[in-house]
């Protein structure tokens, strides 16, 4: 994905949230900083060795890393962020998982 790319599914993932959030909170909030968190996909030089596995679904590139990028200034708050964020999905995971697999009455 291009750099444009990138922006415009950045902003349309924004939007959607302040849409949300224009609904929940009718009597107004604000956004403080913020965090994003993305999967580092890079292109790998054609004459770089790579493993047997590397490579995924994309031929040539390869997924090294998980990267964030944070307005704070302060890695505690990206770590309590971010472990709230971890158990947020599992209850969210959970729950999905109870409901899938609740029995027909």
């Amino acid at each position: 994905m291009d750099r444009e790319e990138f922006e415009r599914r950045l902003l349309a993932l924004v939007r959607n949230y302040m849409d949300e959030a224009d609904e929940l909170y009718p009597d107004g909030y604000e956004i403080g900083d913020f965090m994003v968190l993305y999967e580092l996909i890079r292109r790998v030089a054609p004459d770089e060795a790579l493993e047997a596995w590397s490579g995924g679904p994309r031929a040539g590139w390869e997924s090294p890393s998980i990267a964030f990028s944070s307005t704070t200034r302060s890695y505690w708050l990206d770590e309590a962020w971010l472990t709230e964020a971890l158990s947020r999905v599992k209850k969210e995971r959970q729950a999905f998982e109870d409901q899938e697999f609740e029995p027909d009455e």
